[in-house]
């Protein structure tokens, strides 16, 4: 899919982002924000806009480096089962 450009509104303001990801990936991009933004500006939360995009950000920042610190794991798991395997599998031939 080629890029295009994909508007949203987060706290009132409008934000434009080149992507190409198809709808679906979109929408899940901007409910994924936009609960982010609500966790963070919930009542009594006294955060400008601005502030509480910062924080939503790094929250966000926080999974992903969470998520692919776990999926390096999980991959130098599947890759020394994967290599157990195959060297099982040329010993049984």
């Amino acid at each position: 899919m080629s890029p295009r450009t994909v508007k949203f509104k987060v706290l009132g303001d409008v934000y434009s982002i080149e992507t190409e990801l198809n709808d679906d990936e979109v929408g899940e991009v901007m409910e994924t924000v936009r609960l982010r933004v609500e966790e963070i500006s919930g009542p009594g939360a006294a955060f400008l806009s601005r502030d509480c995009a910062v924080l939503a950000t790094l929250n966000m920042a926080t999974e992903y480096i969470r998520m692919k610190r776990e999926f390096t794991v999980y991959r130098r798991k599947m890759n020394s089962y994967l290599r157990g395997l195959s060297k099982r599998i040329e010993e049984s031939l």
